[in-house]
Order: C-alpha cells, then structure tokens, then sequence
C-alpha cells in the first residue's frame, strides 16, 4: 500500500512539495512500529524523494521481513 501512495504522490505532487508529502506519508505509515524514531530522523535528513522512497522502502521491507520470521529489532 505505500509503494502505490508513493506511486500517487509522485504522479500527483509539485515538484516542490514533494519531499514534504513523502515525509509526511512515511511519518504516517510507519507510526508506531519498531525503529520509527531512527527512521523519522533519517528521512527528514534527506532531500531528494527518490531517496526519501528507497529509505522507505527498506525500512518497511525490514519491518515485514521481521513480522514474517518474527525476529525483534
């Protein structure tokens, strides 16, 4: 579901608005699940949404690995 939000925001969002609409989706989805401070931090250091989306995705592709093997953080 966030790759397709990303999707939008991307297809959807001026140029300049991007990054804040990308921080604010990730703040978002990743309220409340293990690591998301750490990750907050790092996406608002970053400025360009391509990386601000690779971020998310790996922080969230980690996250569903570990639900699926049930590893802890």
């Amino acid at each position: 579901m966030f790759g397709r939000h990303v999707e939008l925001i991307h297809a959807h969002t001026p140029t300049v608005r991007r990054v804040v609409e990308l921080r604010k989706a990730c703040v978002w989805y990743a309220k409340g699940l293990a690591g998301a401070t750490a990750f907050r931090k790092r996406i608002w250091a970053l400025t360009d949404p391509l990386a601000i989306a690779a971020d998310a995705n790996e922080f969230f592709s980690d996250i569903a690995r570990r639900r699926l093997t049930r590893e802890r953080p």
